[in-house]
């Protein structure tokens, strides 16, 4: 005895795509925290970017406060790191005009390797304040 076969039911067609544009960039990409690293050292600037890339961050470069601001303007990053000394509008210069577009933004938090620096940089101001006035 024979058997007849019937044929297989055709395989299910696959999902359609969602209609409308494709997104730029991967939702991945747009949950990941941006972070604007400025630092006027190549070096520098390259490695800290590498070191979050690889940590899950999004991030982008600015090689001066000048450009930092406009970069902090156009990106709207969670977190700016910062060079104090460079030539130009220095990093404390910049967080200071920074801090007048953002209003409600968080202060700035120096790192402990910099705070040396930043009070010295303050220290420095105050007495060239104190030698200013009469």
């Amino acid at each position: 005895m024979a058997r007849k076969s019937t044929p297989a039911p055709p395989p299910p067609s696959p999902p359609a795509a969602p209609a409308g544009p494709k997104p730029s960039r991967s939702r991945a990409q747009l949950r990941r925290p941006r972070i604007l690293v400025v630092d006027d050292v190549a070096d520098n600037r390259e490695m800290y970017m590498e070191y979050l890339k690889l940590s899950g961050f999004s991030v982008i470069g600015a090689v001066d406060g000048a450009t930092a601001i406009e970069a902090a303007r156009s990106h709207h990053p969670a977190v700016i790191v910062m060079d104090l000394s460079m030539p130009g509008v220095d990093g404390c210069s910049a967080t200071r005009a920074l801090k007048v577009l953002s209003p409600g933004a968080r202060g700035a938090h120096p790192a402990p390797s910099r705070s040396r620096q930043l009070r010295r940089h303050r220290d420095e101001q105050a007495v060239t304040l104190s030698l200013a006035e009469p």
